[in-house]
């Protein structure tokens, strides 16, 4: 399969870009409840995945 390293680019940037909004959200606002924490942080935890997978790809 031919990946294309501009489109996976893109998504790494999206992805970082998404990371980085969440922690400077909790960074200025805290936790404001229990769902929204625990949301965030799943995400979180998934992007890093993401980011992760992607620099792999990426190498």
């Amino acid at each position: 399969m031919i990946v294309d390293n501009n489109i996976l680019n893109k998504a790494l940037k999206a992805a970082e870009t998404e990371y980085l909004s969440l922690k400077q959200f909790i960074e200025q606002e805290g936790h404001p409840n229990e769902f929204v924490s625990r949301t965030i942080q799943d995400r979180l935890k998934q992007l890093e995945i993401e980011i992760s997978n992607l620099n792999k790809f990426l190498e």
